[in-house]
């Protein structure tokens, strides 16, 4: 069995003074991913504008990646 490929891609378009691009950034950089890295839209992680910290985002993120991660098999990007 091959390797699975996961991501977390973090764009905030509200953080300090506006970065209206972040999220669309985000979008193009999944449909890459998926169109030319084998990588699978189920094993791809946005972190957003939200209202939740960034950091417990992350944390809830890595998490969930690491119930299906195998070590030196897998890739996170």
């Amino acid at each position: 069995m091959g390797e699975t490929r996961f991501a977390i891609l973090i764009g905030m378009n509200n953080y300090m003074n506006e970065l209206p691009y972040c999220i669309k950034d985000v979008n193009d950089l999944q449909k890459s991913l998926e169109s030319n890295c084998r990588s699978h839209s189920e094993n791809i992680h946005r972190i957003t504008d939200s209202k939740k910290p960034v950091k417990e985002q992350i944390d809830r993120t890595f998490s969930k990646i690491s119930h299906d991660f195998k070590p030196k098999t897998d890739l996170v990007l």
